[in-house]
């Protein structure tokens, strides 16, 4: 026998039984009722119009078709249901007829039970049983009593009668009618046209099955039908579902009957229905459906706005930990410290890409004891992979937080502007972030800056009042040089916040609120740096430790070669789905002698047709004794003309906008070249911001002109030929006088090209956030006494990996 308390009832029947950590529901034997949204839908119709006619009295009938309804019809033998409304209810259906229609659908659902379909429609010459149910919400209380007509010669068809009674002024005596009352009629809620997404389903799912394909995914959008019937299913939470299956699977769906695959699917949305099932999906329950060849198991995921429906074996979940463990020198490190808990009693805000690796980074910097990690991801083109956040958002919400700008396309600006993403963690302080961005959105470092205060200054309230210390990791220079800035002003709290955007109700002095517990800033990027260095030269110091790797030699010379290489193969791959091959392009290198730059040239060298007329180099260091290149100057004015209206391919990577609007008008106006291709392989949106301006400007313009010539102006969306991703936008310039147009190709919406992809290879970039912990450890095990002065503390200039001074 099986445990009680392994065991939850159903309203469909069978119950759900746990097995190995699994609950299973065996549908298997579940008749299915087709067309009864359909019918409800009709029914509720035919009524609310003839109540809106002022009638008194309203009954209504319908004409069972075999096609919609081909159980009732040849089954159960039934022609007709007809629908008698009281008229003390007609006001209260008349004003809500969407009401209605969710109660027939439930009313009518309850016939998927074993129980109540054998009791209303019985099989084997019994009396038919009536089936009550009681709706009580509001005024709007009514009791629905379903009843079956039967044929009163054996030739004939017999129907459903439905009636429907308010509180008062009801005509039928149920103590002389056989009767049972649906007592748990809230405990499903019906998924109306579960039969037409299903069929959909089978249809999409064999059509990815034969292209190679083990997934199929549905995204909310305005006017989907599957979200529009979730949303009237309670499930409005849900943005995504996701279909999923096993090699087995694969088999399934390539050669069975497609009406075998859409009965499976609808058992499964059947099943979805009964409100245990929903429980235990949002506790995080793994719910496994035999109703076919192959069994189907749901979970949710990502805070439950996501379904998972995975064909033929469970969906396989990945934790922060699978994604450190593809990373040997941070996981070594951490097994070195663990025991140490140094980030015990730590609360960091840890600003960083969203990648693989930086998921592994928060595990890592979980196993080495923080327990307060606030995460502001840097998402640049295109969505995080699923794995990603299911992996995040299993976090313990109390010990973790995560946020991210998602980027709006606004019409007559390039750049768009930012709002808070949906997909991360649910804040308590997102109307805060909200109102922060309001007034800059339309720049992203600034909309960083806005959305990192406040959840920033939360934490550090949190770390005062358990009496901890806080630490500020970041990629891109986002916050820590303004903490810095306004820690060396002397400004209050307050005016920190509002600088930013973020009205904060501490006026103490920012020290004070921040700076005693803060232990540090640790910075990775050359960006960030020079940020930092900025803020020293002005006042003369820092106001806190500034911990970089940016100059250290893993970062200068082996990581660039490697995000060199990632810029590089990102360019290949959206010129091969433009049509277009590297080796013939001329390309300008903004930062030619840069890390990166430096790095791109080399490569470019051995891989462009004739690099002596096909590659420039545009750097302040430049120097035409020791170039290695036969054309590169200090600036792009200095360069002989005809190299630039040559160009068809600009890669930058300086971190600051060098080209201006009067150098891309002269490329429009004179160039030989028909398309010039803008990449950015550097942090944020600054090195095309002049650019970006510009074209928000002409685009906007009622007559815009490029050299005093008129111009049209269009934007198009790059799009890969086979997946249709967005690889970027083309912006079209067509010259009135000529007729000729040119084009601006935008890659990736002018962000660092190779986050389009995969960023820098797992391999080397394991090592660079590996230096990144070590210095965080180190940065912790230090300390800091709140008086100073302190400096910018570069890892191979001034201290070494574990922050400890070389000197």
């Amino acid at each position: 026998m099986s445990d009680p308390s392994h065991e939850l009832p159903t309203s469909l029947g069978p119950p759900l039984r746990l097995q190995g950590g699994v609950w299973g529901l065996d549908l298997t034997e579940l008749p299915i009722l087709h067309g009864l949204s359909v019918l409800s839908r009709a029914l509720a119709e035919m009524v609310v119009a003839e109540a809106r006619t002022g009638r008194l009295d309203v009954t209504v009938e319908r004409r069972l078709r075999s096609r919609e309804h081909p159980e009732l019809v040849e089954q159960f033998r039934l022609q007709v249901v007809r629908l008698a409304v009281e008229p003390t209810v007609l006001d209260a259906i008349a004003a809500a007829p969407e009401a209605l229609e969710r109660r027939l659908r439930a009313l009518l659902g309850s016939l998927q039970r074993q129980s109540f379909r054998e009791a209303l429609l019985p099989r084997n010459g019994q009396r038919a049983i009536a089936l009550v149910a009681e709706f009580e919400p509001g005024a709007a209380r009514q009791r629905f009593v379903l009843e079956h007509l039967v044929a009163r010669h054996s030739g004939d068809r017999g129907a459903l009668w439905i009636t429907i009674e308010g509180l008062s002024g009801r005509r039928l005596d149920l103590t002389a009618m056989p009767h049972t009352v649906i007592s748990d009629i809230a405990d499903r809620m019906f998924i109306a046209g579960s039969t037409r997404i299903a069929q959909t389903w089978a249809e999409a799912l064999r059509r990815e099955a034969e292209r190679g394909r083990r997934s199929f995914t549905e995204q909310r959008s305005p006017h989907n039908h599957l979200f529009r019937q979730l949303d009237q299913a309670g499930l409005a939470m849900l943005q995504r579902v996701s279909l999923q299956w096993s090699e087995a699977a694969q088999s399934f769906l390539l050669e069975s009957d497609p009406a075998g695959v859409s009965e499976l699917l609808k058992r499964v949305l059947l099943a979805g229905e009964d409100r245990h099932v929903r429980e235990l999906l949002g506790s995080r329950q793994i719910v496994r459906i035999d109703a076919g060849p192959l069994p189907v198991y749901l979970d949710l995921a990502q805070l439950g706005r996501v379904l998972e429906l995975s064909l033929g074996q469970p969906r396989h979940r990945l934790g922060t930990a699978a994604f450190l463990q593809r990373m040997p020198a941070l996981s070594a490190f951490c097994a070195g410290r663990a025991a140490q808990t140094p980030f015990a009693g730590v609360r960091i805000f840890l600003v960083h890409h969203m990648t693989a690796e930086v998921v592994g980074l928060i595990d890592a910097l979980r196993q080495l004891g923080c327990r307060d990690l606030t995460v502001l991801f840097v998402t640049y083109a295109g969505d995080p992979p699923a794995s990603y956040l299911d992996a995040v958002l299993d976090l313990p919400p109390d010990e973790f937080r995560a946020l991210a700008l998602v980027n709006v396309p606004t019409r007559g600006h390039v750049e768009g502007n930012y709002r808070l993403s949906t997909h991360y963690s649910q804040l308590d302080e997102a109307p805060a972030i909200t109102a922060a961005l309001a007034d800059r959105s339309g720049d992203y470092l600034a909309a960083m800056r806005a959305a990192a205060v406040v959840p920033f200054l939360r934490q550090a309230a949190r770390a005062e009042a358990a009496g901890e210390r806080q630490l500020l990791i970041e990629d891109g220079g986002y916050l820590g040089p303004v903490v810095q800035d306004a820690l060396l002003r002397g400004i209050g709290a307050t005016a920190f916040a509002v600088e930013l955007g973020h009205a904060h109700a501490d006026n103490r002095p920012l020290r004070q609120a921040i700076g005693e517990r803060l232990i540090a800033t640790v910075e990775h990027t050359r960006n960030g740096f020079d940020r930092l260095a900025e803020v020293e030269t002005r006042h003369g110091s820092l106001a806190l430790p500034a911990y970089s790797i940016a100059i250290s030699h893993h970062k200068r010379v082996v990581e660039a070669r490697e995000v060199a290489a990632s810029i590089l193969n990102a360019v290949e791959s959206v010129l091969h789905a433009d049509g277009r091959i590297l080796a013939r392009r001329r390309c300008l290198v903004l930062g030619s002698r840069g890390a990166i730059g430096s790095e791109l040239v080399r490569s470019l060298r051995g891989r462009l047709a004739d690099d002596s007329t096909h590659l420039t180099g545009i750097d302040l260091r430049a120097r035409a004794d020791d170039s290695v290149l036969a054309c590169e100057e200090r600036t792009l004015a200095e360069l002989p003309g005809e190299r630039w209206l040559h160009t068809d391919l600009v890669l930058g990577v300086t971190g600051t906008s060098v080209l201006t609007a009067a150098d891309i008008e002269n490329w429009l106006h004179a160039a030989t070249p028909d398309t010039l291709t803008l990449v950015s392989g550097s942090t944020k949106k600054v090195e095309f911001r002049s650019v970006m301006r510009w074209f928000d400007e002409i685009s906007r313009s009622r007559e815009p002109r490029v050299c005093g010539r008129a111009v049209t102006i269009t934007i198009e969306e790059l799009l890969d030929p086979w997946t249709s991703r967005l690889y970027g936008h083309r912006w079209r310039c067509q010259f009135a006088d000529d007729g000729r147009v040119r084009t601006i190709l935008a890659l990736a919406q002018l962000t660092p090209i190779n986050f389009l992809f995969y960023g820098v290879a797992t391999e080397l970039i394991d090592e660079v956030l590996t230096q990144l912990a070590s210095l965080a450890v180190g940065a912790v095990g230090n300390g800091h006494s709140p008086v100073g002065p302190w400096r910018l503390l570069a890892v191979d200039r001034d201290v070494d990996a574990d922050a400890r001074p070389l000197h």
